[in-house]
């Protein structure tokens, strides 16, 4: 099943078996894990959500183990049997796996096959995506594109970002999606968010900066836990530019003067 199937379900899970690490197989996990299911996440990379910095992903794993959720990483599933709902057996790359539903949450592709785009000039690109420019207009006159099928970042809030472009430059204006600061937002609770590089791209792009942890100065962000909050700040240097915040706490705002720089030595 889908996330869509998930949120239509009449029964508790007994085992849900969650493919995927990513930010709906995760979401969803841990809801029915407060529902009461037993929950097994496989996810083929060797961290949950990997593209996150490493010590943000080492610290939802442990969220995770903490609270009952099996996770188990560079994993790849060779085989499934069985039918969701009932009962299931998962062939993988480190043995068997039995469970009595299976959620796949690798990731989504454009639904523009099929549809008759070709006979209107709107070109899509390898992936499916319809191809747009900056002001998400398509290759087709008088043909605008917006959200997941335009190859924007799959969030609402995005889409409902290129709605408001799109109605804009349709009365004369001209908005466009350039340098536009996309929120990364996963509602698992606690809550994870950021926005901007992380620290690991600012290193890639050979960008200095400086880390800051908000909290408790003396724990690193994967030693944390949900009793505490948890704030990692990237701060391009030299012109003092925040480009990457990540929140991993409820109370974020209660505690936001605890602020403490606590490493100024990466990316020189």
């Amino acid at each position: 099943m889908t996330h869509i199937e998930a949120l239509e379900l009449g029964e508790l899970p007994e085992h849900l078996i969650v493919l995927g690490g990513g930010y709906v197989g995760l979401e969803i996990a841990q809801a029915f894990r407060c529902f009461g299911s037993r929950v097994t996440v496989i996810e083929r990379n060797i961290a949950l959500i990997h593209r996150e910095d490493s010590d943000v992903s080492k610290a939802m794993q442990q969220l995770f183990r903490d609270e009952g959720i099996e996770v188990l990483t560079g994993m790849t599933v060779e085989q499934v049997d069985g039918q969701s709902g009932t009962s299931v057996r998962m062939r993988t790359t480190r043995g068997n796996i039995e469970g009595t539903h299976v959620l796949v949450a690798g990731g989504r592709t454009p639904n523009t096959d099929a549809i008759g785009l070709e006979k209107t000039g709107v070109e899509v690109d390898a992936r499916g995506h319809v191809k747009v420019n900056e002001r998400l207009e398509t290759t087709a006159i008088g043909i605008w594109a917006a959200g997941d099928c335009a190859g924007s970042p799959y969030f609402t809030h995005i889409g409902e970002d290129d709605f408001r472009i799109v109605l804009a430059n349709l009365f004369g204006g001209n908005r466009t999606t350039t340098g536009r600061q996309v929120p990364f937002c996963l509602f698992t609770d606690p809550e994870l968010a950021r926005i901007g590089l992380n620290e690991q791209e600012a290193a890639e792009h050979g960008i200095r900066y400086r880390l800051g942890i908000a909290g408790d100065e003396r724990l690193n962000f994967a030693e944390m836990r949900i009793g505490l909050m948890i704030a990692k700040i990237v701060e391009l240097l030299p012109g003092g530019h925040i480009c990457w915040v990540i929140r991993f706490r409820k109370d974020f705002v209660d505690h936001a003067q605890q602020q403490t720089v606590v490493d100024s030595h990466r990316a020189d």
